[in-house]
């Protein structure tokens, strides 16, 4: 404890009022942006995010833009590793190499005095990004090893109360196939599952990405039983995860450092859970692979939800704002920091709007009130009012009262498929 007093005591003489933030970011696999009572589940299921959320900044419209592999999970964490965006990352995930990056998030952060630390699952992942931590280890997904990325990041925040940190920890759930202990699946029935959006046996196009091991996880064509039987296991292995989060942030508070310490819990990508006839990540939807839970607390965070249009390579370079990084700390670094709408001194973000791929078969943009998706391969466009439209019903490509809209998404959208 008096290490840690000289510490604080030592950084107040050097930033004056400030201390340099511990960073805690956490990543749960394949978690729905509607996981929050706040954000659209119907009942609270994951009581410790759900009480994280009340001091959080809740970025409604955040995403990823995307992936040029069929696992998103890889560019999803590689966008977050190093804050470029997809055009940047190689085509073949496997030559994600650290070395590639003028910077990465571990590489800056041990530059700027802190101590890192890793946890996370060991597939479908970039591996090479995680040598750069100083303590790093992966895990296979079962339901011991959720307990064990849990037990061993509070542990690590325990030990280290005298220097900053950065801690980033990568829950294997609820990714399939959604383990869990049986307790926590009998708390969860499929009679009780909200029933998917524009439930549908098979989706209603070609979409180019329909046979992906995803969309295969359960017998096809889908029914209503089926899915709300998929959702069930998907809400206990959700829950039994954020039981794992209670044990984290327990740890910030029992060591005197919940207050000096921003903590970012996302999802890496979503997931359709029977969607418009989908299951997977692989498809440009509201609520299916690239929107994603995204919430931000701690030091100056102002609790609210924001309509900003977020994305995951914003991670790095607010993180990096907020422990005051130098610029040459984040040279190459392509996205925005969300601290200053975090913290309630802006509105919006420069920028106007979210572009999102998946590989060649599917784009889309929006500007926070309207998106459109493009598939190329079967010339379909889908224009969506998000305003009255948020779960994407209707499509108003046609409709002659949104002929600008589309004018101009199509406009914006074909710029950003030319700089790819």
């Amino acid at each position: 404890m008096l290490r840690a007093a000289f510490y604080l005591l030592l950084c107040t003489l050097i930033h004056g009022a400030e201390t340099p933030p511990n960073i805690l970011i956490i990543v749960a696999d394949d978690l729905r942006p509607d996981c929050l009572t706040q954000t659209g589940a119907k009942v609270a299921r994951l009581p410790n995010l759900e009480q994280l959320a009340k001091r959080s900044c809740i970025f409604t419209k955040a995403s990823l833009q995307g992936s040029t592999y069929a696992a998103v999970c890889v560019a999803s964490r590689a966008m977050l590793l190093t804050g470029r965006s997809v055009a940047r990352l190689p085509t073949d995930n496997q030559k994600i190499k650290a070395a590639s990056f003028a910077s990465t998030l571990p590489r800056a952060f041990q530059a700027q005095g802190y101590t890192t630390f890793h946890t996370g699952k060991n597939e479908s992942r970039p591996t090479n990004l995680y040598t750069e931590f100083q303590q790093t280890q992966t895990l296979p997904r079962s339901v011991e090893t959720e307990v064990k990325h849990g037990a061993d990041t509070a542990a690590f925040i325990s030990r280290h109360t005298d220097k900053p940190w950065l801690a980033y920890v990568e829950f294997a759930l609820p990714h399939d196939p959604q383990n869990a202990p049986e307790s926590f699946y009998e708390r969860f029935k499929p009679a009780d599952m909200e029933e998917p959006i524009d439930f549908r046996p098979e989706h209603a196009f070609n979409n180019g990405e329909l046979k992906v091991r995803d969309e295969l996880t359960l017998p096809r064509p889908l029914t209503l039983d089926s899915v709300k039987a998929k959702r069930a296991r998907y809400w206990a292995s959700a829950a039994w995860m954020d039981q794992q989060l209670g044990v984290i942030f327990s740890a910030l508070k029992t060591s005197g450092q919940e207050n000096r310490t921003l903590v970012i819990v996302i999802g890496d990508n979503g997931l359709s859970l029977g969607d418009h006839g989908l299951l997977g990540k692989q498809n440009l939807y509201a609520f299916g692979g690239m929107h994603i839970p995204f919430l931000m607390a701690g030091p100056g965070v102002k609790p609210q939800t924001s309509e900003a249009l977020a994305q995951v390579h914003d991670i790095f370079p607010t993180v990096a704002d907020a422990a005051k990084c130098p610029k040459n700390l984040t040279q190459g670094v392509e996205g925005l920091s969300l601290l200053p709408v975090a913290q309630g001194t802006q509105s919006q973000l420069t920028r106007t709007y979210a572009f999102s791929r998946y590989r060649n078969v599917q784009f889309s943009i929006t500007d926070g009130k309207w998106k459109l998706i493009h598939y190329p391969q079967v010339n379909i466009t889908q224009l969506f009012n998000l305003q009255a439209d948020p779960t994407e019903l209707h499509n108003l490509v046609d409709e002659s009262s949104a002929k600008s809209q589309r004018g101009v998404l199509e406009a914006e959208l074909v710029r950003w498929r030319t700089s790819l």
